[in-house]
C-alpha cells in the first residue's frame, strides 16, 4: 500500500455510519445530533482524524463545493516541519468550510502576494502571510489596544462579522496610513480565524515522518 493510501477523506451523513463517527470523535456530545461528518483521518486502529467537521448546514450545492483533494493538496505544499503541517489542515479545513480559496480553487491554492509590512510579517510568519489563527489576530489587535479581555471581545466580534467592529478597526492605526482593518482584511483570506489544530497537525507531522 501507498502511504498515502492510508489517508482517507470522506463526507457522510453522520446517522448512515455512526459507528465510523463516534470513532472519529469519540467523547463527542450530541454527535447523533449533526447530520453530516467531514473528515481526513489516517487509515489505521485507531482512524486518527487530522481534519474534520460537523454540520447539520450542507446543501446540495454545498456539499459539491467540499474538496475531496487532500493528498493532492499535501503532495503540492510539501509540508516538512510541524508548522508547515499546522499550515497545510488548517488551510484546507478553512477553506472547504468558508468556501474561500486564495486562488482560483484548493487545486491551484497560492499564496497572496502581499506588501511588506515588517511587524505584521513577523506575527504571521509561520502562517506564511496569511491571518488563519486567533491567537495571530489578537496579536494584531494587541499592538493598538492595551486591554486583553477588550482585545479577546473585538476578536470575537470580527469572526462574528459584526459591522461595529470591523467599523471600529478601520480608527486603529498601526503606521501612517496603515489601519489594523487594512491588514486583517487583506490578510484574513477565509473571512474569519480559528484556534490552530495542533493535534491534527502533530499527526500529520508524524505520519510524514
Amino acid at each position: 500500500m501507498a502511504k498515502y493510501d492510508k489517508l482517507v477523506e470522506i463526507l457522510f451523513e453522520t446517522r448512515s455510519n455512526f459507528k465510523l463517527a463516534k470513532t472519529l470523535y469519540p467523547g463527542w456530545k450530541d454527535l447523533r445530533d449533526y447530520q453530516y461528518t467531514h473528515c481526513v483521518y489516517i487509515n489505521g486502529p485507531t482512524k486518527f482524524p487530522i481534519i474534520g467537521y460537523l454540520t447539520n448546514c450542507l446543501d446540495e450545492n454545498e456539499q459539491m463545493g467540499i474538496s475531496k483533494d487532500f493528498v493532492q493538496f499535501l503532495k503540492k505544499l510539501k509540508p516538512i516541519s510541524f508548522y508547515d503541517c499546522l499550515f497545510v489542515v488548517d488551510v484546507y479545513h478553512l477553506s472547504n468550510f468558508s468556501h474561500k480559496y486564495p486562488g482560483k480553487s484548493i487545486k491551484d491554492f497560492r499564496i497572496p502576494k502581499f506588501n511588506r509590512i515588517e511587524l505584521v510579517d513577523e506575527i504571521l510568519q509561520i502562517s506564511q502571510g496569511l491571518l488563519i489563527w486567533h491567537y495571530q489576530l489578537e496579536k494584531l489587535l494587541g499592538v493598538c489596544i492595551p486591554n486583553l479581555s477588550k482585545v479577546y471581545e473585538l476578536r470575537k466580534d470580527l469572526n462574528a462579522k459584526k459591522a461595529k467592529a470591523w467599523e471600529r478597526i478601520k480608527s486603529l492605526m498601526l503606521f501612517d496610513e496603515i489601519s489594523l482593518y487594512d491588514v486583517i482584511s487583506k490578510r484574513m483570506a477565509f473571512g474569519i480565524t480559528t484556534f490552530p489544530n495542533m493535534a491534527g497537525a502533530f499527526a500529520l507531522y508524524k505520519f510524514m515522518k
